[in-house]
């Protein structure tokens, strides 16, 4: 009996989930279009092209715009599958039978799971194949508040050293708190040089940096003098640009590698690689928090629930936003698994005890 039950209440799932994603994606995709508009016109002409570029620019971009936008999908498809339930009265039918709604709305509880693996699955299959498509139609430049300033740049040059910079500003050729790592030396003769600032100088066409210092890094981090201001480097201004490395492209695995070879971010992306393994889990915490306020007998019971369960979605990126600030810049030196599992840890517990209040 519960095996027919099943697939019929996951039937009563996938078609509000395909429809919820279809609208968030076509919303994000009009919004998108709309700010870039005027800069897509100054590059192609004529309608085909237009039209042309802006798919290739969404289609790219769908591998990590699903995982993002799917704890709102999620959410909303399991709530629009059971005001359908109460509205047509089954969910009444259901206890009236002595049926256990726990068990009832399990299949919603495994095919979210489902569903977030699914997605960072694909997501890691798929970023090797559109990493450069995605920056050959990147028409997007720096922050948001300064689209000449970009943040937790990393680049290479030639010889395979590393440059890891908090901020660059593209149109004064200036960057701000950076870490160089050579490469080629042995593990315990690393060397890590940490600069305060550093700019251009176009007409000597060398790099000048102030407040330099050196660390030899070996059993222990060792201050080697240092006194250059001249940084050697084939690295031009427009390699930060055009050749940054984007860590939301990089795969998991490639971040695990860069996590242990990289010290000036390794904060940064183990917080990130925790955040990747939080995520199917996170979307099941949001459903089991979300679930008492939409399994309910009558309709507008239900459809509260819905807007409970979207206030939910936005009270947990507030948490989950404020977590990761704080794991990747706060000097409060919080373990990196913290950030990327606290607010899925709190959701988990809180959703816990939400489940167990279905039906009662």
């Amino acid at each position: 009996m519960f095996r027919r039950l099943d697939r019929y209440v996951l039937r009563t799932f996938i078609g509000p989930f395909v429809l919820a994603s279809l609208f968030a994606v076509g919303i994000y995709a009009i919004i998108e279009t709309a700010e870039k508009l005027e800069d897509v016109l100054q590059n192609y002409s004529g309608f085909t092209e237009v039209v042309a570029f802006l798919s290739r620019y969404h289609l790219y971009r769908l591998p990590i715009l699903m995982p993002k936008l799917a704890y709102a999908i999620t959410m909303i498809a399991v709530a629009i599958a059971l005001v359908r339930l109460a509205r047509h009265n089954e969910l009444l039918a259901m206890k009236a039978l002595g049926l256990n709604l726990q068990r009832v709305v399990l299949p919603l509880v495994v095919a979210s799971f489902v569903i977030a693996l699914s997605l960072g699955v694909l997501q890691e299959a798929m970023l090797p194949h559109v990493a450069g498509k995605i920056r050959d139609t990147d028409m997007k430049g720096g922050s948001e508040d300064d689209p000449h300033v970009y943040r937790d740049v990393m680049v290479r040059d030639s010889r395979g050293n590393v440059l890891v910079v908090q901020t660059y500003h593209s149109k004064q050729h200036e960057f701000a708190d950076a870490e160089w790592m050579e490469a080629n030396r042995p593990e315990n003769q690393q060397v890590v040089t940490r600069v305060k600032s550093g700019r251009y100088d176009r007409y000597n066409k060398v790099w000048l940096m102030t407040g330099a210092r050196q660390f030899r890094i070996g059993r222990g981090l060792k201050t080697v003098p240092f006194t250059d201001e001249i940084w050697e480097t084939d690295l031009m201004p427009r390699h930060f640009t055009e050749k940054r490395v984007i860590f939301e492209l990089v795969t998991t695995g490639k971040l695990f590698e860069m996590a242990g070879q990289i010290p000036g971010l390794e904060r940064k992306l183990w917080v990130l690689i925790h955040s990747r393994f939080a995520f199917p889990f996170t979307i099941v915490a949001l459903v089991l928090v979300g679930l008492p306020f939409v399994v309910r007998d009558d309709v507008h019971g239900a459809m509260l629930g819905v807007g409970v369960a979207v206030l939910i979605c936005v009270l947990f990126y507030g948490i989950h936003i404020m977590l990761i600030d704080l794991g990747e810049r706060s000097p409060l030196g919080l373990p990196p698994w913290l950030p990327g599992w606290g607010s899925t840890g709190l959701f988990t517990a809180l959703g816990i005890y939400q489940f167990r209040r279905i039906g009662k």
